[in-house]
């Protein structure tokens, strides 16, 4: 059996555990090595690829083999941009992640709120000057609202009422959960934003998820409200994200997932003020998270080998075509 391996991360880990399941192992690096590497190929395991239409393209025609592909990531919005062969089925590494991204988070939220972005320009000015001082704001007894109460959320909702804040759950069904003080279903989201002093975006990309937080949305939050998004950049109307932070009708915005991703280079948003930006890093940096990603994938390919269910599989049909 052989299985094509793109990723810069754990490389080694991953190919010594693969292999000592008899598999044949194939590391590639680049689009080239990807597509001369696929006849005869069973699975892939790859980062976000899929996104690129080459990649997919060339998994088209020359990947008719393939019959498993792992992302060593959590969504899977990758795979929906073009979508693979009906053949194979895709899995998730779940929430092995969800840790480490809750921890970026709350970074995220404490830099905020504490308003780091000034103190690293005055640092970077040699200025002691703590003018700002009337712009900082507490985590404590602030009411935390977090839009998609799964993995990521919970685990930022447990941080977060050790902070002392009041979290609002906010999914498709307004179940109880005891991470979180209050839940709410999705159609009371305006009511949730609304409440809150700290919004926090977990929740996946979807055509009913795209643009959740528009002009309309914004405006009805408090003009001190923090908006911290580390579920997908599209989750946020862009254009009226800028004009809330150019008027001063939001507090400020923390990103680590932008759209479009990177921005360009001419893009408004790089100039908004009261805003800080993270490149997509929040499940980085985070050895265990890794470990259990690569347990995972190891997991997986012992059970594709065995024939049995595999874990984490993803079953919505759009992702699927010829």
């Amino acid at each position: 059996m052989k299985i094509i391996v793109w990723t810069s991360q754990a490389t080694s880990d991953l190919a010594q555990g693969l292999q000592a399941l008899g598999v044949d192992v194939a590391r590639v690096n680049d689009q080239a090595s990807f597509a001369a590497g696929l006849p005869g190929a069973d699975a892939l395991v790859m980062m976000s690829q899929l996104r690129n239409a080459e990649t997919a393209h060339a998994l088209r025609d020359l990947g008719a083999d393939v019959r498993w592909i792992q992302l060593l990531l959590s969504g899977y919005d990758a795979a929906r941009a073009h979508g693979i062969p009906a053949a194979a089925r895709l899995t998730t590494v779940g929430d092995a992640y969800a840790k480490a991204v809750a921890e970026h988070a709350m970074a995220l939220m404490l830099g905020l709120s504490r308003r780091l972005d000034l103190s690293f320009a005055r640092q970077a000015a040699c200025a002691w000057a703590p003018d700002y001082a009337d712009r900082m704001q507490a985590l404590e007894g602030a009411v935390l609202t977090v839009v998609g109460l799964g993995a990521i959320g919970r685990e930022v909702a447990r941080r977060a009422r050790a902070f002392g804040m009041h979290v609002i759950g906010v999914k498709r069904q307004a179940t109880p959960d005891p991470v979180a003080d209050e839940v709410c279903g999705t159609s009371e989201l305006d009511s949730a934003l609304a409440r809150a002093d700290v919004i926090l975006l977990a929740a996946p990309l979807t055509s009913e998820t795209r643009h959740m937080i528009s002009a309309r949305q914004l405006a009805i939050c408090k003009p001190t409200a923090l908006l911290v998004n580390v579920g997908r950049g599209a989750l946020v109307d862009s254009a009226a994200l800028r004009h809330a932070l150019h008027n001063n009708t939001l507090g400020g915005a923390a990103l680590d997932v932008t759209d479009p991703e990177p921005p360009a280079e001419n893009d408004p948003l790089w100039g908004c003020p009261n805003l800080i930006l993270t490149p997509h890093m929040g499940g980085r940096g985070h050895a265990p998270s890794l470990a259990r990603a690569v347990e995972l994938v190891i997991d997986n390919a012992s059970h594709f080998i065995a024939g049995r269910p595999l874990l984490n599989q993803i079953d919505d049909p759009t992702i699927y075509g010829p």
